[in-house]
This record gives C-alpha cells, sequence and structure tokens, in this order.
C-alpha cells in the first residue's frame, strides 16, 4: 500500500446560514452566517480546516430566578442570538475526482451573546448579563471540488454547544440547558 502525501493550501470566505436550536429557545430563525477559512490538503481523502465565522439570527431564551420564598419565576429574555466562532475540523473524503462528497468533525470555541430590543446584551431574570464563552462539538457532511485554482463547497453541520448553566445567582438563572446548531455554509476560496 503506498500513502499519497499532498500538500495544498486553500485560503477563502464562506457564508451562509445558522439557526440557534435547544431546550430552553423559545423561538429562533436561521439567520446570517459569514467568515474566513484556510483549508490544507494532507493527501487526496484527508483534510484539516480552521475556520472563524460570525453568525446573527432572532432567538430568545428562557430564563428563571427564585425569589425569597423559593418559587420560581419564568420568562423569555433576548430577541437575537450572535455568535463568534472559531473551529478545527478534520474533513475525509472517501472518494475523489471531480466534486467530491466529504464527512467532517469540529471541535471549537463559541463566544456567544443574547441581545435584547436595544442591542444590548440581554439580561437574565435574576440581573445577569446572558452571555458566555462555550466549546463545541460538530459533525456534518458537504460536497467540495476544484475548478481552475479555486476550490468551491456547500456543507451543512451540526454544533452541539456546552452552554449549560445551573448557577441561580451567578449564572444565567438556572435550568440553562446546552444548546445546538444548525447551519449551511457556501465556501469560496483560492488554493495555492
Amino acid at each position: 500500500m503506498m500513502i499519497y502525501i499532498l500538500l495544498s493550501l486553500t485560503l477563502g470566505l464562506e457564508g451562509g446560514m445558522s439557526q440557534l436550536k435547544g431546550q430552553d429557545i423559545v423561538s429562533s430563525s436561521f439567520g446570517p452566517s459569514y467568515g474566513l477559512f484556510c483549508d490544507i490538503d494532507v493527501t487526496p481523502n484527508l483534510s484539516y480546516s480552521l475556520s472563524f465565522t460570525n453568525s446573527k439570527g432572532e432567538a430568545s431564551t428562557n430564563s428563571m430566578v427564585m425569589d425569597t420564598l423559593g418559587q420560581m419565576f419564568s420568562g423569555a429574555v433576548g430577541e437575537d442570538f450572535q455568535s463568534l466562532r472559531g473551529d478545527f475540523s478534520v474533513n475525509w473524503t472517501p472518494f475523489t475526482g471531480g466534486f467530491s462528497p466529504y464527512l467532517s468533525g469540529r471541535l471549537g470555541l463559541s463566544q456567544w451573546k443574547f441581545i435584547d430590543g436595544n442591542g444590548d446584551v440581554a439580561l437574565s431574570l435574576n440581573g445577569n448579563n446572558f452571555k458566555g464563552l462555550s466549546l463545541f462539538l460538530g459533525g456534518g457532511a458537504g460536497l467540495r471540488g476544484k475548478i481552475a485554482g479555486f476550490v468551491l463547497a456547500v456543507e451543512g453541520f451540526s454544533d452541539f454547544v456546552f452552554s449549560e448553566d445551573k448557577d441561580w445567582y451567578e449564572g444565567f438563572g438556572g435550568y440553562d440547558d446546552n444548546e445546538w446548531t444548525f447551519n449551511v455554509m457556501f465556501k469560496l476560496g483560492k488554493e495555492f
């Protein structure tokens, strides 16, 4: 068996749609997502990718607060959700030639926040900023091809965001669970 090593670099832009989902998400819709990416092809079947993406969409989340008598109150906060993500992914292409399908696994960090109607960071019912920095894991599938030194790709993926917060006083009011995102991205890059 012979292993064929191929080193090529692709730099480009990506854009598409992203939607936040979760048990505590009251309403959400797809919003714009855009960013930069860098792909490094190692073999014809394996590539690595770094991506930095900014996303925004309509979304509200439930917040809970406990009063001094131990009664819980809940309500929806925020009108928009924003995130700035950086991720590293490994892409595997089962066969090559023309436009080829691929599978990807991702690991990254997301700096996220809920925004109120005034454009400020939304406050949870206990008065804390509804924002955070969370690790995420994801996976997806796409279709990728090269034309005249350019790389074109379309990819659908989902990220599981580890954003759970059960702190009644310093956190978001308790019972805040993890979230996930659905994303569809189009990529255009120049191969070097």
